[in-house]
């Protein structure tokens, strides 16, 4: 999975940090959390004919007014692929009440809208994407993107598998062919599980840190420093230090420190994490992360090897 901070800033755009939005990408698949007014500059570098789902965190304008001229744009470039849009309650409402207006051409391309609650579990090619309920001033979702973690045949070792069956195989299931057992481990490499969970704007909570167990990446509310901490609270943010104890907490690998204030000084905020979490960074616009897939080989017993004249 490749990831790519496109606006790494909050409230009001800066010359450095433009208004909230991410893209992850994965063989043919791109998921858009948040969509910032403006973002729409940055997200026609990477192609618009994919498959595409847009998260919504919620619905504050920072987060959400980059939409309409997003949508309006992949008609203009002819896009006939379905657009999915999954938010809070009153998602629906809002994507209706301007492509309803005569304002712009929105073109023929579906769009469906899904209002999530929490716990839902979508669906979208090989990536699983999960909802939890935030703490912000209105109502606010974290989601985890996963690519779970499953068998990749091998195209050399599968050859005297019927095709009729190889799906069983990739289910994990085994199979006979000529009288004799094959397992999934002996055709195959696993691919380790990868995800990336982003929690909009939100005070620590219990509910993001167990949506985070293990994660890659944690992309989180860091937007003050403690010296701000009481305008956190009235806010329905968090500071630096505790979206690193999020992070260490939920156990993940790396911590991406967004939604940056632009009174508070990005070295102090950095600092203050990594005294916490020493795994945490401050992405500046427009750069990447890639979570490297890694493979377990298949186990091959002395029989099988024989059978394969290896």
């Amino acid at each position: 999975m490749l990831v790519r901070f496109l606006g790494t800033g909050g409230v009001a755009p800066s010359d450095k940090r433009r208004l909230p939005c991410y893209l992850i990408e994965h063989a043919g698949y791109q998921i858009i959390l948040d969509i910032g007014e403006g973002a729409q500059y940055r997200l026609l570098r990477y192609g618009t004919n994919k498959n595409l789902m847009i998260l919504l965190s919620h619905l504050h304008a920072d987060h959400v007014l980059g939409l309409p001229g997003f949508l309006a744009t992949l008609a203009m470039t002819g896009r006939t692929r379905p657009v999915y849009i999954v938010g809070p309650p009153g998602t629906r409402n809002f994507v209706l009440s301007f492509i309803s207006l005569p304002i712009a051409f929105f073109g023929d391309f579906p769009i469906y809208v899904i209002e999530a609650v929490q716990g839902d579990v979508i669906s979208f090619g090989d990536l699983l994407i999960s909802v939890a309920l935030g703490k912000h001033t209105i109502t606010n979702y974290a989601y985890r993107v996963d690519l779970p973690r499953r068998p990749k045949l091998i195209k050399e070792l599968i050859e005297e598998v019927p095709k009729e069956k190889r799906r069983l195989i990739a289910e994990g299931e085994l199979v006979e062919v000529s009288g004799r057992l094959i397992k999934p481990r002996e055709v195959s490499v696993w691919r380790e599980g990868k995800s990336v969970v982003y929690t909009g704007d939100t005070r620590p909570t219990l509910s993001i840190i167990e949506l985070s167990r293990n994660a890659d990446l944690l992309i989180h509310d860091s937007t003050y420093t403690s010296e701000y901490r009481e305008l956190a609270i009235e806010r329905g943010h968090s500071t630096a230090q505790e979206a690193a104890e999020v992070a260490l907490i939920a156990g993940v690998k790396s911590l991406a420190l967004v939604h940056i204030s632009r009174r508070c000084d990005e070295e102090e905020i950095l600092k203050e994490a990594r005294e916490v979490f020493e795994n945490s960074f401050v992405p500046k616009d427009l750069d990447r992360r890639e979570i490297r897939m890694r493979f377990i080989l298949p186990a091959l017993s002395s029989t099988s090897a024989h059978s394969r004249g290896m």
